[in-house]
């Protein structure tokens, strides 16, 4: 807006000069206008210099955070796992999808598992994913959460990846024998 009043200021100082030639009433006319011009430019100057510049909600680095993940527990031969993850956007998200990676004993990557929640997601909300693994000891060792996938009310689909996740081991609490029912 100021660079606009200064913009009209300046073409009627150059209309001024112009009409100053045709005659002294109309020169005077617009030396008034002008000066009008110029008091309503100082008085918008000092108004927006005194309003605070509009203050942006801080936006999340990432859209999803993980929040917590954690061994559940043993069930009929497979291990569950837990992964909390949290809508950090501003609007409503729909039909929440993770990849979780599993890792052997040498944490190479041997396969992937993509559990997906139908839910309606609010901001700030937070929703639990159960993930099942095969309990064997000599193949899946470790698990770890790498991305993500969503949709938005406009049925837009967004996916990226989590930044510095933790690489999770599933036996930390397991024994062979434990698995055996041998405690």
């Amino acid at each position: 807006m100021f660079s606009k009043l200064i913009k009209v200021s300046a073409v009627i100082t150059i209309g001024l000069l112009i009409f100053s030639s045709c005659g002294n009433s109309d020169y005077e006319n617009l030396k008034a206008e002008n000066e009008a011009l110029k008091q309503q430019l100082e008085q918008n100057s000092t108004i927006a210099e005194t309003v605070p510049p509009e203050t942006e909600k801080p936006k999340s680095e990432q859209p999803l955070k993980l929040t917590l993940q954690e061994v559940y527990g043993e069930n009929y031969g497979y291990i569950e796992t837990n992964f909390t993850v949290v809508n950090c956007t501003d609007k409503a998200i729909n039909t929440v999808g993770l990849t979780v990676d599993e890792y052997n004993a040498d944490k190479q990557l041997i396969a992937n598992t993509y559990p997906q929640m139908p839910n309606r997601l609010e901001p700030g909300e937070s929703i639990v994913f159960d993930c099942l693994h095969k309990m064997d000891f000599n193949l899946i060792q470790y698990v770890k959460v790498s991305g993500y996938s969503y949709y938005d009310d406009n049925n837009q689909f967004y996916q990226g990846y989590f930044k510095d996740t933790e690489m999770m081991p599933i036996y930390e609490n397991w024994t062979k024998e434990k698995q055996m029912g041998n405690q």
